[in-house]
């Protein structure tokens, strides 16, 4: 916003720029001790808010509204005063807001925050980045939002944990204040904090990521980019991102750290398993390449099998165990030593095409077995007999 102060009175005209200075969405501010100049600025410059003095005696600043709003009607004009004497004349003037000295710079913002809301003035849109991976941290516009209080920016952090839904004011004392008993006394400290929170981030002008309810807080998850909130809905550039730490500066956030484990641990495998896996493969043990036959008959190649898993799956997504299982299980030497070892085997699973291709075949299972806390512990492969009449 372009901000323009036209004031006779030196320290009333450079406390109201230095008040200007400190709200959020005042990218320029102009200021002056004659209308002349101000009349001047505004025919250059597409001024958002003018603040002038009505200027007593002569009250030359109420003149200078009216011109302005004759060069720019859409421009906000704001007239000061000493007291409320000159009321009536703003409106004749076509001010569209009357603040009397000394200016407060709550007064100020509720001003600006009407402006908004009767579409004179642009609402300032700011981008919020919320870090979970890791330590919590908050990031307005590409820069960190500092929040003194550990109460407050720990309120924030649950907050972004419980993904949009509401925390009641005794849940939270619980979270800020574990083990304390919950009365009158504590329920005034939660306000106090959750007060403490709204201020931070009114002045950073992002006070809206915040709906408060009766007795209750929530975050307005679609006014915030997170990292939780991206791993969550599938992102695969976040999923390498998280390795294994999440708001590592509370404790209450070990659950959410455990069920994003086994997130990252067993669906993308064992989806990608069951996909590629699924049905009975044709290994060529010259040209290390297989096909896939699927249970319906269709089929497709492949390719070379340690390219296509590379590709399809990285060790970074993949416990290490279970990668270096699927690739032994797929390996041409193992398989030669298997095939050597064991005529069962042999006959079983191996086979040669009309064209003199041979091949070793099978069906991919898998079997998982879980631990009390539902983690997988172990993914076990093993060999079925298939129909291979057909090749």
């Amino acid at each position: 916003m372009v901000g323009l102060v036209i004031d006779s009175n030196s320290v009333d005209r450079e406390s109201l720029v230095d008040l200007l200075e400190g709200i959020v969405g005042f990218e320029e501010i102009y200021s002056s001790d004659n209308i002349v100049d101000g009349i001047k600025y505004c025919t250059k410059k597409n001024v958002d808010v003018v603040f002038v003095d009505v200027m007593e005696p002569d009250l030359q600043g109420i003149a200078m509204a009216k011109e302005v709003f004759q060069i720019c009607p859409t421009t906000n004009i704001v007239l000061t005063a000493r007291d409320e004497r000159y009321a009536m004349e703003s409106y004749g003037a076509h001010a569209n807001g009357y603040l009397v000295k000394p200016i407060e710079k709550e007064k100020v913002e509720l001003q600006i925050d009407e402006f908004r809301k009767r579409g004179t003035l642009e609402s300032v849109s700011h981008h919020v980045y919320i870090q979970t991976f890791g330590n919590f941290d908050i990031f307005v516009d590409g820069k960190l939002l500092k929040i003194k209080r550990k109460k407050a920016k720990e309120l924030l952090a649950y907050l972004v944990d419980r993904k949009g839904a509401s925390a009641s004011v005794s849940e939270l004392s619980g979270i800020l204040w574990e083990d304390s008993l919950y009365d009158r006394n504590m329920k005034s400290r939660v306000n106090n904090v959750i007060a403490q929170l709204k201020e931070v981030l009114k002045e950073a002008g992002i006070d809206d990521i915040i709906v408060r309810g009766w007795n209750s807080i929530a975050l307005d998850t679609q006014k915030v980019e997170c990292d939780y909130y991206e791993l969550i809905r599938g992102n695969v550039t976040r999923e390498k991102e998280f390795i294994g730490e999440y708001m590592q500066n509370y404790s209450w956030a070990e659950a959410t750290t455990g069920l994003l484990e086994f997130e990252k641990k067993d669906n993308p495998l064992f989806s990608v398993i069951a996909e590629m896996y699924s049905g009975l493969y044709l290994l060529n043990m010259v040209t290390k390449t297989f096909m896939v036959v699927r249970s319906d008959g269709s089929r497709y190649d492949v390719g070379d099998y340690e390219e296509v898993l590379n590709k399809r799956l990285s060790a970074e997504r993949m416990n290490g165990v279970y990668y270096n299982m699927l690739m032994d299980f797929l390996n041409i030497e193992n398989i030669r030593k298997r095939l050597a070892k064991d005529s069962v085997v042999s006959k079983k699973f191996f086979v040669e095409d009309k064209k003199g291709n041979k091949y070793f075949y099978g069906m991919a299972q898998t079997v998982i077995e879980r631990d009390d806390d539902y983690n997988p512990v172990s993914v076990l492969l093993s060999y079925k007999k298939f129909d291979v009449s057909e090749i």
